[in-house]
């Protein structure tokens, strides 16, 4: 609610004309300085290759001439391989919301 069209984005990485990988971001999410990160996928065929670690670091670069201060997403703690990922990129866990058979962990980059 309150989010304009205008700060929602999706963006699609492509390689010789191949889809990689698609992108969904709230601009000013849940406040004007956040970035929220609502969905990343990586094509199976380019996971590993370290594809999807620079489209987030160009997205991170991009980002420093704008007044997002942070990034932030949500990823289940169950979900070792995408905890690793985010971890690794240099996010960090700033919230945990207990689930039924999992938490969801909130985290954040600061930029």
């Amino acid at each position: 609610d309150g989010i304009s069209k205008n700060n929602i984005h999706n963006i699609g990485f492509c390689y010789n004309n191949e889809a990689v990988a698609c992108l969904f971001l709230i601009e000013g999410y849940p406040c004007a300085d956040i970035l929220w990160l609502g969905l990343f996928l990586v094509h199976n065929k380019f996971k590993r290759k370290h594809i999807g670690s620079k489209c987030i670091k160009a997205l991170i670069d991009s980002l420093k001439q704008t007044d997002i201060k942070c990034i932030r997403l949500s990823v289940q703690n169950n979900n070792i391989s995408g905890l690793s990922f985010w971890q690794h990129l240099g996010f960090s866990i700033v919230a945990e919301t207990e689930c039924e058979n999992f938490k969801n962990l909130t985290m954040e980059y600061v930029l």
